[in-house]
C-alpha cells in the first residue's frame, strides 16, 4: 500500500504512524435497531477521545461506522482537523472479494433506503416517509385505543424506491400487482365461499406427495 485515503485527503502510508484499526466516532443506528446503546453521537466526547489517543502517540484511526448507521463524513473531517488525527472512513464491510461489493450495497439499500436516497438527492423525501411511518402508527394506536404496535406495510416505501430507480410511473402499478395476483385471486375465491367475509386466504394441500428425484436421475 502506497497511500491511505483519509477524510481530509490522501496521505503516504509511512505518514499513518501508530494506527488504531477499528473504532466508531459517530454512529446513529437506524430505527429498526432497538439497542440505542449502539448510538455514538456526542461530538465533543469523540473529540476528547481523539485528543487522548493523540496524547499517547496515536496518529491515525480507522472509523468503521456504516452508511446505514449514519456515517457523517463532514463531522469526521471536522474532528480530524480539530485534533490532528488522520481518520480513514471505511464502510465496515464484511465481504472479501471485490465482486461482492455490489450485492453489499444493494443489501444496504434494502435495509434502509438511505444510501440510494442520498445518491439521488432525495434525503428530504426519505425523511418525510420516515416521519409518516413513525407518526401515523402512533396516531392510529391512539385513535383506535390499540396497545399492539401498528407497523407500516413493507410496500409503504415501494413507490419511493421505484422513483429513485428511475422506473416510469406508469409501470408502478403493474410491477406492484404482478407479484400479488395469485394471492388476490385466492383471497377473492375464499371470500365468495365464506359469504363475503374479508379474511386472509387459508391454505390446504390437496395433492399427493412424491419422492424428490436427484437431477441426474430425472428423465
Amino acid at each position: 500500500m502506497k497511500f491511505a485515503r483519509t477524510v481530509c485527503g490522501d496521505i503516504q502510508a509511512e505518514e499513518m504512524g501508530f494506527t488504531y484499526p477499528h473504532e466508531h466516532l459517530y454512529a446513529v443506528p437506524p430505527t429498526c435497531q432497538k439497542d440505542r446503546d449502539l448510538e455514538v453521537s456526542d461530538y465533543e466526547g469523540s473529540v476528547a477521545e481523539l485528543k487522548l489517543f493523540k496524547s499517547v502517540g496515536g496518529q491515525t484511526l480507522v472509523e468503521a461506522s456504516t452508511l446505514d448507521y449514519g456515517r457523517n463524513l463532514s463531522l469526521l473531517k471536522k474532528m480530524s482537523e480539530e485534533t490532528g488525527i488522520e481518520l480513514v472512513a471505511t464502510n465496515d464491510i464484511h465481504y472479501t472479494y471485490a465482486e461482492d461489493a455490489k450485492p453489499h450495497d444493494i443489501l444496504l439499500c434494502i435495509q434502509t433506503g438511505k444510501k440510494l436516497s442520498d445518491e439521488k438527492g432525495m434525503q428530504k423525501e426519505y425523511a418525510l416517509y420516515e416521519t409518516v411511518e413513525k407518526e401515523a402508527g402512533q396516531l392510529i394506536m391512539e385513535k383506535r385505543k390499540m396497545f399492539k404496535p401498528v407497523c407500516a406495510n413493507v410496500d409503504f416505501y415501494s413507490g419511493f424506491v421505484y422513483s429513485m430507480l428511475g422506473i416510469p410511473e406508469e409501470m408502478f402499478t403493474p410491477m406492484f400487482a404482478t407479484s400479488r395476483i395469485s394471492g388476490w385471486c385466492a383471497h377473492r375465491l375464499e371470500e365468495l365461499v365464506n359469504a363475503g367475509k374479508i379474511i386472509r386466504p387459508a391454505y390446504k394441500y390437496v395433492g399427493w406427495h412424491r419422492d424428490y428425484p436427484k437431477m441426474e436421475d430425472r428423465k
